[in-house]
C-alpha cells in the first residue's frame, strides 16, 4: 500500500515536473527568438500539447521498467525532441529561422578573427553582434545607414535580388550629439525645409538630391525621379535573446578591440 502512494507521488512528481519545464522551454525559445509576430500563437499551444504528450509517455517508463536511470533518459530525450520540434516550429518575421540563427551564430564565432568589420553596413545580424563587441569602447551613440536605390525598369518588387538596379549605402555616425560621415563620398545640408544630399562620385562628379526635412531621424523614406532614398537607424543595442547569448559567449571567449 505504501509502495502504491510512493509510486503516485513520484509519478505526479515526474508528470508536473516535466510539464513545467516543457513551457519553460518555450518561454526561453521565444526570447531567444522573439520575431514571431502573429506566428506566436501557435508556438504556445504546440508546447503545451508536445509538453503533455511527452509527461505522459514519461508515465509510462517506471510502471513498465522501474528504473531510474531509464526515467532520467527518456526525460532528457523527451526534452530533447521538444526543443527541436519547437525551434522548428517557431516562426520568425526576420532574420532566419532559430536553427538558421543558430547555425550563423557559430559561424560567425569562429570566424571572428577574419570578419571584415570595415563595411557595417553590410554585416549580419550576427556579425553585427561581433562589431559592437569587438568595438564596444569606442562605439559612437548611433548609425544612421543612408541608402541611395536606382529602382528597377524591369517591374519588379522588392524582395527580388534585381529589385535594384543600383545601390549605394552610406554610414553617418551620431556622437554627442553630432554627426559624423566621409566628406569624400557624402555630403548633407539641413535646411528649414528639406535635407540635401550630395553624393560625391569617384570620378569627381557630384548627384544632388533634396529630400524631406526629417530624413536623418530614421526610418523615413522617399522616392524621387526613379530613385529610393531611405535612412534606418541603427542604436547599437542587443535587441534579442540570442544576440545577447552570443554577446555574452564572445565575452567570455574572446578579446575585445582596444
Amino acid at each position: 500500500m505504501t509502495d502504491d502512494i510512493n509510486s503516485k507521488i513520484i509519478s505526479t512528481i515526474l508528470f508536473w515536473t516535466y510539464f513545467f519545464i516543457g513551457l519553460l522551454t518555450e518561454g526561453i525559445i521565444l526570447w531567444l527568438f522573439p520575431n514571431t509576430g502573429l506566428g506566436a500563437l501557435i508556438s504556445w499551444p504546440t508546447a503545451l500539447l508536445l509538453s503533455l504528450v511527452f509527461a505522459f509517455g514519461l508515465l509510462k517508463i517506471p510502471k513498465k521498467f522501474n528504473s531510474r536511470r531509464l526515467t532520467v533518459i527518456c526525460f532528457a530525450t523527451f526534452l530533447s525532441i521538444q526543443v527541436l520540434i519547437q525551434l522548428l516550429t517557431t516562426p520568425q518575421e526576420y532574420g532566419g529561422e532559430p536553427i538558421g540563427q543558430i547555425s550563423r551564430a557559430i559561424t560567425t564565432y569562429r570566424q571572428f578573427d577574419n570578419i571584415d568589420f570595415e563595411d557595417f553596413e553590410d554585416l549580419d545580424q550576427f556579425e553585427r553582434v561581433a562589431y559592437i563587441f569587438k568595438n564596444k569602447n569606442s562605439l559612437p551613440d548611433s548609425y544612421l545607414i543612408l541608402s541611395i536605390d536606382s529602382l528597377n525598369d524591369k517591374h519588379l518588387i522588392p524582395g527580388d535580388p534585381n529589385y535594384y538596379t543600383y545601390s549605394k549605402t552610406y554610414i553617418i555616425e551620431n556622437r554627442n550629439g553630432k554627426r559624423n560621415w566621409d566628406n569624400e563620398k557624402l555630403n548633407l545640408i539641413e535646411t528649414d525645409s528639406s535635407t540635401i544630399i550630395i553624393q560625391r562620385n569617384g570620378n569627381g562628379d557630384s548627384l544632388v538630391y533634396q529630400t524631406t526635412k526629417d530624413i536623418l531621424r530614421g526610418g523615413v523614406g522617399t522616392t524621387i525621379d526613379g530613385l529610393s532614398i531611405f535612412c534606418t537607424k541603427d542604436e547599437l543595442k542587443l535587441t534579442t535573446g540570442m544576440q545577447e547569448v552570443f554577446y555574452d559567449i564572445l565575452s567570455l571567449t574572446k578579446k575585445s578591440g582596444e
